[in-house]
């Protein structure tokens, strides 16, 4: 019988999704027009930027699930996990600097690769770029587990999640419809492949590269 997959699991397959689906946005070009196409199972897809009144929808989503995790007492501020963790002997902040330092050190060796020509050079650069990408996502599924659950965290999940609901629509008779009829059927959905891309392309359209690793639905 297989074994219950980890937490750990899930998200490092997660972390490999987006990397999967950035290499794709940086090959493919797929933005255009503020809108990002794709196709699933047959269907073709779409999300986009925000309307204004769908601007203004999320907004009152973002208040809403504010108040009702700051009047939660089971909830606490990323500051206050910090200071929990540090009475633990466990630095948030040190892991949060040494995942901006391997980034740099992955820019560096990139920038490198690119002027190198010799095979042998490239081969060296290449595999010392994974093992440190090997290093960071370590860094990164430690922190992001650890800080899952404080209110900054919850509700950017929360509100990402609604706007992935409101942007999200497929093609039908060449027209654009909303994939979910209401958030509620957006909650339940079980095709995880295609919550999870729309997920990302949200994040990139509003964010470009400067998103953070965050599952999608899984706020409570």
């Amino acid at each position: 019988m297989k074994e219950k997959i980890t937490r750990k699991e899930l998200a490092e397959e997660g972390l490999k999704a987006i990397q999967k689906i950035e290499n794709e946005i940086k090959m493919e070009n797929i933005i255009q027009d503020n809108k990002i196409l794709f196709k699933l199972a047959g269907k073709t897809y779409r999300v986009r930027r925000l309307e204004h009144l769908e601007e203004q929808e999320l907004e009152q989503v973002r208040r809403k699930k504010y108040l009702e995790l700051i009047r939660d007492d089971s909830y606490q501020f990323k500051a206050q996990w910090i200071i929990d963790y540090k009475k633990k002997n466990i630095d948030i902040n040190a892991k949060e600097k040494k995942i901006r330092d391997i980034s740099f050190e992955i820019k560096q060796l990139m920038l490198r690769l690119a002027k190198t020509s010799n095979k042998t050079d490239v081969n060296n650069l290449v595999k010392s770029i994974e093992k440190l990408r090997d290093e960071q996502r370590d860094f990164v599924i430690d922190v992001t587990e650890k800080l899952h659950y404080c209110i900054e965290n919850q509700l950017s999940i929360a509100v990402h999640s609604y706007a992935t609901y409101l942007v999200l629509e497929v093609k039908k008779d060449k027209e654009w419809k909303r994939v979910f009829d209401n958030y509620e059927t957006f909650e339940k959905c079980e095709d995880n492949q295609l919550i999870s891309k729309a997920y990302y392309y949200v994040n990139y359209l509003m964010y470009g590269e400067n998103y953070e690793f965050k599952n999608p639905k899984k706020s409570r």
